[in-house]
């Protein structure tokens, strides 16, 4: 038997960017029945878009991080030349983290990475 959670208390709830999208889309198709049309319209905008896949190409490193990582003048060197792929997804790996412990480690591990001109675990190529 299916399970279904309860709405929130006061209605109003985030949509993911493929949600949203999709309601756009049936909403052009005519296809949105008023209850659906309802319930998107108490969509909270701080809520929406904030899953993890979401955020990955938003990702940068807090002010202090980025000093710290400039502070070793080698391996902000390298990771400036890397693609920009790669940085946004070492960024992202570094700031999503929930713990702050894991967040500083991760910060380690970039830049100890960097200053041997490698990347990070990963993201590393393999040799063919």
């Amino acid at each position: 038997m299916p399970s279904f959670s309860q709405p929130p208390p006061n209605g109003v709830s985030g949509w993911s960017a493929i949600n949203a999208k999709k309601v756009e889309e049936l909403s052009r198709q005519g296809l949105m029945h008023p209850a659906g049309l309802d319930a998107f319209g108490k969509l909270d905008k701080e809520k929406s878009r904030v899953y993890s896949y979401e955020q990955r190409n938003r990702a940068k490193l807090a002010a202090a991080q980025e000093q710290q990582f400039r502070a070793n003048r080698k391996a902000w060197e390298f990771f400036q030349k890397q693609a920009p792929w790669y940085q946004r997804t070492a960024t992202f790996w570094v700031v999503s983290a929930k713990k702050e412990e894991t967040r500083t480690k991760r910060l380690a591990t970039l830049i100890a990475s960097s200053a041997e001109e490698s990347r990070i675990g990963p993201l590393r190529r393999n040799p063919t």
